[in-house]
């Protein structure tokens, strides 16, 4: 087992719903009970996964060394691997998803936020 384990924070693997559009029309008027229902289960899923990962990261606490960055810490790490990240995800899926990425933070940073995603 590793002895050390740094939680960067530097990157996020959103999980999407992706529905095929006529399937979701002909819902026809079940369609707002359709979505509400995949808006309790994003929550539900998004409070087990902090749970899962605490109750984790408690169990490899007893078993390794655990370093947390702070905030700019994190900035610089995600600063330092974005070029990387992107080119990764260009080779996998295209650059669909690395000018999204990109307009997300052009976005961020228009309404006064950091460009990384927290």
């Amino acid at each position: 087992m590793q002895r050390y384990l740094t939680l960067s924070g530097h990157t996020y693997t959103p999980q999407i719903v992706f529905a095929n559009p006529a399937a979701m029309e002909a819902l026809g008027a079940h369609r707002p009970a359709v979505e509400e229902a995949l808006r309790e289960a994003i929550a539900w899923h998004r409070t087990r996964a902090r749970e899962m990962e605490r109750e984790a990261l408690a169990w490899l606490r007893t078993r390794m060394e655990i370093t947390e960055l702070s905030a700019s810490e994190r900035e610089a790490f995600r600063t330092a691997t974005a070029e990387s990240v992107d080119r990764h995800i260009d080779r996998l899926v295209g650059g669909r998803c690395a000018k999204l990425r990109r307009a997300a933070a052009t976005l961020r940073v228009a309404r006064g936020m950091s460009a990384a995603r927290a």
